[in-house]
């Protein structure tokens, strides 16, 4: 299981990055929506594709900021039976935001995640009910860990004539099961038009574990009471292990301070990005070539090519099974399977110490930009 630097402490890291009409429904499941910062210069690799590990990143800060900012969750649900408020916001240059009809929870129309995200401010002055899904009287009872996660991209996250600052963000409740939460979040772009322009969706399942035994533990029952059957999926996310083969393409990893956490665990991006740069390396020539980077030489890969990599991910898959620190060792085995019949996927398992700590499959884009 991975942390996803998710903790309000960190959060509040970002600064003064602007987020806009804060609002929250619970119909037909609960979800929160806003406009928020999407992805700058940084998050941009050598071939000018969104890294991985910076899409897990803004997905993880805007999800935690969105369970804790405060909403008039009640005051929310005594208005559905007689009015219904919108908010619309414009940006600097005159494009329109997001608008909803929804029931809108009390919010300021313009507020930062720096005012909002400190442990102080949200653990102590606020009612740990008062927020998306009573988070905070969660995070206060339980740890929450990811056991796994699925992102799946569209071709205008690749489009550099698609504007990826700001975003719209939808966050709802997907699935409760006896342990485990699973939560979907949907990020769009605004077109010159104002119209919404998908980037990407994400599923992730956390686990609750007991803070004195560090074991997964039941939800307890006034979640259950609350919310549970109340989300927009019908069951939890499931993703399959597979089994590593004899051959793989193998790339070391040095675990460095950048790579973790506040509590100096790896955070849940780092695996995805580790997973990307060990396909990375397997395209590079050998030393003296002159043919176009591939990896078809290598025989745990079918002809993986530049091409392929510089198209972008369409579809990646990750399962956490144990963690690592700064100074870790870990290798990076990379493979393809001929069974499956598609070029464009890969799977790598990353392992410490003879034992997997994770799993990640990868799919990039076809010609054509279809998975």
């Amino acid at each position: 299981m991975a942390n996803q630097d998710n903790s309000p402490g960190r959060a509040k890291k970002v600064g003064k990055s602007q987020v806009r009409g804060f609002r929250y429904t619970d119909r037909p499941y609960p979800m929160v929506e806003c406009t928020v910062p999407g992805l700058s210069h940084e998050a941009f690799d050598g071939e000018w594709n969104p890294s991985p590990g910076s899409v897990m990143r803004v997905d993880a800060f805007t999800r935690m900021f969105a369970v804790f900012k405060p909403i008039n969750e009640e005051g929310g649900k005594a208005k559905e039976a007689d009015t219904q408020s919108s908010c619309t916001n414009s940006d600097d240059d005159g494009r329109s935001g997001p608008s909803s009809n929804n029931t809108t929870a009390s919010f300021s129309d313009f507020f930062t995640l720096k005012n909002v995200l400190g442990f102080q401010q949200v653990w102590q002055t606020m009612d740990s009910g008062n927020a998306f899904l009573n988070w905070p009287r969660l995070a206060e009872e339980y740890l929450a860990f990811s056991s796994c996660s699925e992102f799946t991209m569209t071709p205008a996250l690749y489009d550099p004539d698609v504007p990826k600052w700001p975003l719209d963000f939808r966050f709802t409740l997907g699935f409760v099961g006896a342990c485990t939460l699973t939560l979907t979040a949907d990020f769009h772009a605004f077109g010159d038009g104002g119209e919404k322009i998908l980037l990407w969706q994400n599923k992730t399942q956390v686990v609750m574990v007991n803070k004195e035994t560090r074991q997964p533990t039941k939800i307890p029952s006034w979640f259950m009471d609350k919310y549970k059957d109340r989300g927009d999926l019908k069951q939890a996310l499931v993703i399959k292990p597979v089994k590593r083969p004899a051959v793989t393409f193998y790339h070391p990893i040095l675990v460095q301070w950048s790579d973790t956490d506040e509590f100096g665990h790896a955070n849940w991006a780092s695996y995805v990005q580790w997973a990307a740069d060990a396909v990375h390396a397997a395209l590079r020539p050998s030393k003296g070539s002159n043919q176009p980077p591939s990896a078809s030489t290598a025989p745990a890969l079918r002809g993986l090519t530049r091409e392929t990599y510089s198209r972008g991910l369409a579809k990646f898959q990750v399962s956490y099974y144990r963690e690592c620190v700064e100074g870790d060792q870990v290798e990076a085995h990379v493979w393809q399977d001929k069974s499956d019949g598609d070029p464009g996927l890969v799977y790598c398992c990353l392992v410490k110490d003879r034992e997997e700590i994770c799993q990640v499959k990868m799919w990039y884009f076809k010609g054509d930009k279809t998975t």
